[in-house]
């Protein structure tokens, strides 16, 4: 027998204000008891399988690519795709003091971006940080690219290409040679 001060945990969910039958159906697919009704219990030990660590607060110009981060920036201004362009990426320029942040999205919304962020306000951005064309940008909807760009004669560019193909979770590769030259390798 378990102690009466027990009791309360062992209750069906919907004894929880708020949580009815359409909550409790959830809840049970949730916490994988579908033949039988969700305890309050269950959803105590139902813990998280990991966790994002949001609190890194840099500046811009000490993000480190590939790491979580959340900056505060102010948008300086949107450049959609041109018209005849539409599968080219959306880029919102934005700033702090230290330096300069172009949030890429694509296949977007050019009147939902604005509303989300209007020129001149301030936004606090958070994600995965990605160096491309030796700027820094966030990565959009998990792709994971990574990105090298410089002078080939240069041995830091071959020795950052040469890290990238040795990651421990391998991506595509990108080569950036210059302003008018991109190849997928």
């Amino acid at each position: 027998m378990r102690p009466s001060l027990l009791d309360p945990l062992f209750a069906a969910l919907t004894t929880i204000p708020g949580v009815g039958p359409k909550l409790e159906k959830l809840y049970r697919k949730l916490l994988d008891r579908e033949d039988t009704p969700a305890r309050v219990i269950d959803l105590l030990f139902h813990l998280p399988t990991g966790t994002i660590d949001r609190r890194l607060r840099p500046k811009l110009r000490d993000v480190v690519p590939g790491s979580i981060a959340t900056v505060a920036v102010s948008v300086d201004s949107h450049r959609p795709p041109p018209p005849n362009r539409p599968r080219l990426p959306y880029r919102i320029e934005t700033y702090d003091d230290t330096g300069t942040l172009t949030l890429t999205y694509f296949h977007a919304k050019r009147d939902y971006l604005e509303k989300l962020f209007p020129v001149g306000e301030l936004r606090y951005i958070s994600g995965e940080t990605a160096l491309y064309a030796m700027r820094s940008e966030f990565r959009n909807a998990g792709v994971r690219l990574t990105v090298v760009s410089g002078d080939e004669g240069d041995p830091t560019f071959a020795a950052a290409i040469v890290n990238a193909a040795n990651a421990t979770n391998p991506s595509g590769i990108v080569y950036v040679g210059g302003a008018d030259s991109l190849m997928i390798a």
